[in-house]
């Protein structure tokens, strides 16, 4: 999935959810997750990560602030 495929009707398909898994994050943004836990380690992964009880996860308002850029 590109940026440009992203829609509102896919934002909204996440029901009100704030935080989403690392790797979900990554596999939306067209990432393997191998490549998502490397881009982690290395610090950059291009959307902030947050640890919520020892697993990382970003904020759906930060993914699609990216993904709008």
């Amino acid at each position: 999935m590109t940026k440009d495929e992203i829609t509102q009707k896919q934002l909204e398909s996440f029901n009100g959810r704030i935080l989403l898994p690392l790797v979900e994050a990554g596999a939306i943004l067209g990432y393997r997750k191998q490549s998502v836990y490397n881009m982690k380690s290395r610090g950059v992964f291009p959307v902030t990560i947050k640890e919520i009880n020892g697993k990382p996860m970003v904020r759906v308002a930060d993914l699609f602030t990216f993904i709008q850029e």
